[in-house]
Protein backbone atom coordinates (compact mmCIF):
# COMPACT_ATOMS: atom_id res chain seq x y z
CA UNK A 1 0.00 0.00 0.00
CA UNK A 2 0.78 3.67 -0.34
CA UNK A 3 -0.15 6.26 1.66
CA UNK A 4 0.49 9.58 1.28
CA UNK A 5 0.16 11.87 4.65
CA UNK A 6 -0.84 15.39 4.61
CA UNK A 7 -1.18 15.89 8.72
CA UNK A 8 1.92 15.29 10.80
CA UNK A 9 -0.29 13.20 13.55
CA UNK A 10 -1.21 11.06 10.51
CA UNK A 11 2.54 10.09 10.00
CA UNK A 12 2.99 9.27 13.39
CA UNK A 13 0.21 7.18 13.64
CA UNK A 14 1.29 5.40 10.21
CA UNK A 15 5.00 4.99 11.56
CA UNK A 16 3.35 3.20 15.00
CA UNK A 17 1.84 1.34 13.02
CA UNK A 18 4.71 -0.20 11.06
CA UNK A 19 3.61 1.49 7.67
CA UNK A 20 6.71 4.10 7.25
CA UNK A 21 7.93 2.32 4.79
CA UNK A 22 4.33 2.36 2.78
CA UNK A 23 4.47 6.16 3.60
CA UNK A 24 5.32 7.41 -0.17
CA UNK A 25 4.97 11.49 1.03
CA UNK A 26 4.34 13.78 3.44
CA UNK A 27 3.15 17.05 4.16
CA UNK A 28 5.97 20.12 4.83
CA UNK A 29 5.13 20.23 8.54
CA UNK A 30 5.42 16.56 8.54
CA UNK A 31 9.23 16.02 10.94
CA UNK A 32 8.33 13.03 12.72
CA UNK A 33 9.94 10.73 13.00
CA UNK A 34 13.08 11.58 11.40
CA UNK A 35 12.77 8.95 9.04
CA UNK A 36 10.27 11.05 7.40
CA UNK A 37 12.55 13.87 6.84
CA UNK A 38 13.30 11.99 3.35
CA UNK A 39 9.86 11.75 1.90
CA UNK A 40 8.94 14.13 -0.80
CA UNK A 41 6.54 16.47 0.16
CA UNK A 42 2.59 17.06 -1.14
CA UNK A 43 1.55 19.92 0.27
CA UNK A 44 3.11 23.48 0.85
CA UNK A 45 2.45 26.42 2.52
CA UNK A 46 1.28 29.47 -0.62
CA UNK A 47 3.75 31.58 1.49
CA UNK A 48 7.19 31.44 2.92
CA UNK A 49 6.78 31.90 6.26
CA UNK A 50 10.60 31.12 7.52
CA UNK A 51 11.29 34.98 7.90
CA UNK A 52 7.98 36.28 8.89
CA UNK A 53 6.98 37.56 12.58
CA UNK A 54 3.86 35.52 14.00
CA UNK A 55 2.26 38.82 13.71
CA UNK A 56 2.94 38.78 10.13
CA UNK A 57 2.19 35.07 9.56
CA UNK A 58 -1.15 35.85 11.32
CA UNK A 59 -1.81 38.41 9.06
CA UNK A 60 -1.12 36.60 5.83
CA UNK A 61 -3.21 33.54 6.81
CA UNK A 62 -6.31 36.18 7.54
CA UNK A 63 -5.84 37.78 4.54
CA UNK A 64 -5.80 34.51 2.27
CA UNK A 65 -8.85 33.55 4.31
CA UNK A 66 -10.83 36.76 3.69
CA UNK A 67 -10.04 36.79 0.22
CA UNK A 68 -10.98 32.93 0.00
CA UNK A 69 -7.87 31.48 -1.12
CA UNK A 70 -5.56 28.43 0.07
CA UNK A 71 -2.98 28.34 2.71
CA UNK A 72 -1.89 25.63 1.28
CA UNK A 73 -1.39 23.81 -1.92
CA UNK A 74 -0.94 20.12 -2.75
CA UNK A 75 1.76 19.10 -5.52
CA UNK A 76 0.07 17.13 -8.01
CA UNK A 77 3.48 16.34 -9.53
CA UNK A 78 4.41 14.55 -6.62
CA UNK A 79 0.91 12.74 -5.87
CA UNK A 80 1.34 11.57 -9.77
CA UNK A 81 4.49 9.96 -8.95
CA UNK A 82 3.72 8.43 -5.79
CA UNK A 83 0.44 7.02 -6.89
CA UNK A 84 -1.02 6.60 -3.44
CA UNK A 85 -3.37 3.96 -2.71
CA UNK A 86 -4.53 5.81 0.36
CA UNK A 87 -4.52 9.29 1.20
CA UNK A 88 -4.57 10.65 5.30
CA UNK A 89 -6.23 14.10 5.37
CA UNK A 90 -8.88 16.13 7.82
CA UNK A 91 -11.26 18.24 7.30
CA UNK A 92 -11.40 20.14 11.09
CA UNK A 93 -8.88 23.17 10.51
CA UNK A 94 -8.39 25.02 6.95
CA UNK A 95 -5.65 26.84 8.77
CA UNK A 96 -4.13 23.61 9.66
CA UNK A 97 -4.02 21.72 6.47
CA UNK A 98 -5.45 21.72 3.30
CA UNK A 99 -8.93 21.62 3.10
CA UNK A 100 -10.56 18.51 2.86
CA UNK A 101 -12.60 19.38 0.17
CA UNK A 102 -9.40 20.27 -1.85
CA UNK A 103 -7.38 17.24 -1.12
CA UNK A 104 -10.84 15.31 -2.56
CA UNK A 105 -11.29 17.25 -5.62
CA UNK A 106 -6.99 16.96 -6.79
CA UNK A 107 -7.06 13.24 -5.52
CA UNK A 108 -10.50 12.54 -7.77
CA UNK A 109 -8.47 12.94 -10.74
CA UNK A 110 -5.66 10.77 -9.76
CA UNK A 111 -5.28 7.30 -11.98
CA UNK A 112 -6.99 4.98 -9.87
CA UNK A 113 -8.07 7.41 -8.09
CA UNK A 114 -7.13 6.55 -4.08
CA UNK A 115 -9.11 6.41 -1.31
CA UNK A 116 -9.43 9.39 1.00
CA UNK A 117 -9.22 8.87 5.20
CA UNK A 118 -10.15 11.82 7.31
CA UNK A 119 -8.55 11.98 10.73
CA UNK A 120 -10.97 14.59 12.51
CA UNK A 121 -10.79 13.93 16.01
CA UNK A 122 -12.56 15.85 19.01
CA UNK A 123 -11.23 14.42 21.85
CA UNK A 124 -8.62 12.36 23.25
CA UNK A 125 -10.83 9.31 22.16
CA UNK A 126 -11.02 10.29 18.57
CA UNK A 127 -7.32 10.55 18.52
CA UNK A 128 -7.61 6.50 19.96
CA UNK A 129 -10.15 6.14 17.07
CA UNK A 130 -8.25 7.36 14.64
CA UNK A 131 -5.30 4.96 15.00
CA UNK A 132 -7.58 2.12 14.79
CA UNK A 133 -9.33 4.03 11.53
CA UNK A 134 -6.04 3.81 10.01
CA UNK A 135 -5.28 0.79 11.14
CA UNK A 136 -8.69 -0.90 9.71
CA UNK A 137 -7.86 1.17 6.43
CA UNK A 138 -4.14 -0.50 5.42
CA UNK A 139 -4.96 -4.23 6.95
CA UNK A 140 -3.13 -3.35 10.48
CA UNK A 141 -5.76 -3.63 12.93
CA UNK A 142 -4.33 -5.85 15.06
CA UNK A 143 -1.24 -3.99 15.47
CA UNK A 144 -3.23 -1.03 15.82
CA UNK A 145 -4.92 -2.08 18.51
CA UNK A 146 -2.00 -2.80 20.61
CA UNK A 147 -0.85 0.60 19.99
CA UNK A 148 -4.32 1.95 20.84
CA UNK A 149 -3.43 -0.47 24.43
CA UNK A 150 -0.50 1.07 25.04
CA UNK A 151 -1.42 4.48 25.05
CA UNK A 152 -4.37 3.94 27.01
CA UNK A 153 -2.35 2.38 29.41
CA UNK A 154 0.40 5.26 29.14
CA UNK A 155 -2.71 7.30 30.03
CA UNK A 156 -4.02 5.25 32.91
CA UNK A 157 -0.40 4.22 34.51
Amino acid sequence: MRIVSLLPSATEIAFALGLGEQVVAVSHECDYPPEVRGKPCAVHCVFDPSSMTPAQIDGTVRSLLEQGKPIYRLDRAVLEAVRPDLVLTQALCEVCAVPQRAVLQEIQSLQPPPRLLSLDPHSLEGVLQDILSVGEATGTLPTAQRVERVCVSGLNG
